[in-house]
């Protein structure tokens, strides 16, 4: 301003030239005067620009944030697209919301409210100052030489801007491109069972499934490996975060699991599969036992001719105990260690020739209408290490008030208890322990499993979660009417129910018989339920997948889900959304505000501009002339004449009819309905 200032001052003369005529009265010309213009087009901009950048950016946000707990990324072709649409957009805004607070800068300054306190503060909106690091540089420049130019609405307008430029570098944190998988409308291609065809094996006993259980191995799903559960799963919890999803073995409580085919690739849509749950607890008191707690009552029912070469008892028309320990024949008679396993059943048919459960419909339908219990497994297992064994270690949690086998007397001499199972005693069954010296009594440790399925189609949410479980038909028969491929929880009984040697190998116990035979400690109740567990994850596995991971000729197309294949997604980023959200948010209301108050004022000018400028130093060309502090170089806040010059853009002749827009400071406000010059 000061330049303009010096500028007139300079020229003053040249009112004497012939050749320029500057009337000397405003009132004296022909010309009426202007009424105040407005602009709606920066109005409309200040409103819609600031609007459109936060709304935009709240909803990307809102897309993404929930991505921070996905599985899988997962996500839409496009999405690239958005991520660099967001920049353009964000740049488009911010130069809008510039370009409308320009406008409203120009109105704001002809209110007393906001007018500027004097000159140096009105020169402090020249070239909008205001807007970015460069006007603010000045600012702090002159405010450590201890100069406050701006007034308030300078700061107004710098606290808006600040926050839009804040808000767009931050928002950039909050989101970020990766590889993960997009969408497509079309049918995967899988492998693993379908309706049609999960009978189409005869019986339900699989040697290679126990194969994999006796060494312990992970119990991984085929493909990319999605194990489904509910929505409110919190699969982390459960070991299902990583894929492909391993079949719980550690938790003793789990979610209910919906398996279905499996691609390479995440699906979505409807599928066909078979939900299952399994939990196995340690027992700690022997009373927690419903089935094993009865034992002494149970029927002896066992045949050699019978499907399996070990003692069955009976306790009603569903319920068996079945008895194991490493006295009998099937099992290592040297062991370094004695041990007696009994797993309690429910529901167990107990005849000579064990029928082939299936997904009958008698079944399905027992399932719909809730008289289906689900399946029951007690084991309980007492151990006891010979004196010949350099042994160490402790079973764990044992089972308090359990029954104990044999006794120690006063001499040091073992007891078999003949109260402990009769039924096994009288067949000679625990003969052999009165031969080897037993270095501590038999503790128990306990496990009681609880198992159940159902068949049926459910929506697949491509991050391995199910929705709206329904149960369908019952399978077809594959071969003969009388025969299926079994229900979930037999095949892991058939495991359970082997050699107790298997128990210790599924456990971690490797090299069989060798480390069997001079293991150094107990089987301990964890590892007791984690063979346990192990045996249902690869039951399901078997039943399910065949215990296969071949696509190759083995694989179809799953029609009603939808495939995808891998691309770049947006993902979140490492500042949270809700930070710039916030920026953003302030600013757009501050903007809005000011568009809907003084976005449409009439005004002498469009913004405060050059020209504007010129003529309000023409007009105190009175007031500065012959004062050398106007004409000194340097800038304009080393000016201290400035502060003495009025900074309110007003109406200099408020009683004339026709005004003119100048500094004033006892000069009335304009007035949007007169004309001015």
């Amino acid at each position: 301003m000061t330049g303009f200032f010096r500028g007139y001052w300079n020229t003053e003369n040249t009112s004497k030239s012939p050749n320029v005529h500057v009337p000397q009265n405003p009132d004296s010309t022909t010309v009426k005067g202007h009424k105040l213009r407005r602009f709606p087009a920066r109005g409309i901009a200040i409103i819609l620009g600031p609007l459109l950048v936060t709304a935009y950016f709240i909803i990307i946000w809102a897309f993404i944030e929930k991505r921070e707990r996905d599985t899988i990324k997962y996500g839409l072709n496009g999405e690239l697209w958005v991520f660099y649409s967001w920049f353009i957009v964000g740049v488009f805004g911010l130069n809008l919301s510039k370009y409308g607070l320009q406008g409203v800068e120009a109105a704001m300054l002809q209110t007393r409210t906001w007018q500027a306190r004097n000159s140096m503060a009105l020169m402090m909106h020249s070239g909008s100052t205001w807007s970015g690091p460069g006007g603010w540089v000045k600012y702090f420049n002159a405010l450590y030489q201890r100069k406050r130019l701006a007034g308030r609405l300078w700061w107004l307008l710098a606290i808006l801007s600040a926050l839009s430029s804040i808000a767009l570098p931050l928002s950039g944190l909050t989101m970020d491109i990766d590889d993960g998988y997009i969408r497509l409308d079309e049918e995967p291609m899988v492998i693993g069972r379908k309706w049609d065809n999960l009978n189409r094996f005869r019986g339900y006993f699989r040697p290679l499934s126990q194969t994999l259980w006796q060494a312990g191995d992970s119990p991984n799903l085929p493909g990319i490996g999605v194990a489904y559960t509910a929505p409110h799963v919190q699969r982390d919890k459960f070991g299902l975060g990583d894929f492909p999803n391993p079949l719980p073995t550690e938790s003793a409580e789990n979610p209910d699991i919906f398996l279905v085919p499996q691609a390479t690739v995440p699906i979505g849509g409807k599928s066909w599969g078979m939900l299952i749950g399994y939990n196995c607890s340690i027992v700690e008191s022997f009373s927690e036992f419903k089935i094993l707690s009865r034992r002494l009552s149970a029927k002896y029912e066992y045949n050699w001719n019978d499907r399996y070469d070990f003692p069955l008892f009976s306790l009603g028309p569903d319920e068996a105990i079945l008895v194991r320990n490493s006295t009998d024949t099937a099992e290592v008679g040297d062991a370094g260690m004695w041990a007696n396993l009994e797993i309690g059943v429910k529901p167990y048919t107990v005849n000579k020739n064990i029928p082939n459960r299936g997904y009958t419909s008698e079944f399905l339908a027992a399932q719909a209408n809730g008289t289906l219990r689900s399946q029951i497994i007690e084991i309980a297992l007492w151990q006891a290490a010979f004196n010949s064994l350099d042994f160490n270690g402790s079973p764990g949690a044992m089972i308090a008030g359990a029954p104990v086998p044999f006794f120690e007397d006063e001499n040091g001499k073992i007891h078999h208890n003949k109260s402990f199972f009769p039924a096994i005693y009288n067949r000679g069954g625990f003969q052999r322990l009165n031969d080897r010296k037993v270095r501590s009594l038999a503790v128990p440790v306990g496990v009681r499993c609880v198992s159940h399925s159902n068949l049926g189609t459910a929506e697949l949410d491509p991050q391995g979660f199910f929705r709206t479980f329904e149960q369908g038909l019952p399978p077809p028969k594959a071969y003969r009417g009388d025969e299926s491929s079994g229900v979930f929880g037999q095949t892991a009984l058939d495991f359970l129910q082997t050699k107790v040697g298997n128990l210790i190998t599924s456990s971690g116990f490797r090299s069989v018989p060798a480390e069997y035979i001079s293991r150094s400690r107990y089987l301990s109740a964890d590892a007791l339920r984690k063979s346990c567990l192990l045996a249902f994850a690869r039951d399901a596995l078997s039943l399910m997948y065949d215990d296969s991971n071949e696509f190759g000729q083995n694989a179809y197309p799953l029609s009603d889900a939808t495939s995808s294949k891998p691309g770049k997604i947006l993902t979140p980023g490492r500042v949270p959304g809700i930070i710039p959200a916030v920026f953003f948010v302030l600013w757009a209301l501050g903007c809005i505000v000011l568009g809907i108050i003084y976005g449409f004022s009439a005004r002498w000018s469009e913004t405060l501009d050059g020209y504007s400028l010129f003529r309000f130093g023409a007009d105190l060309s009175d007031q500065i002339r012959g004062r050398p502090e106007f004409a000194g170089p340097g800038e304009f806040y080393k000016c201290d004449g400035l502060w003495r010059l009025p900074g309110l853009i007003g109406d200099s002749q408020p009683r004339s009819d026709t005004g003119h827009i100048s500094l004033v400071e006892q000069g009335s406000e304009v007035d949007r309905g007169k004309r001015y010059h």
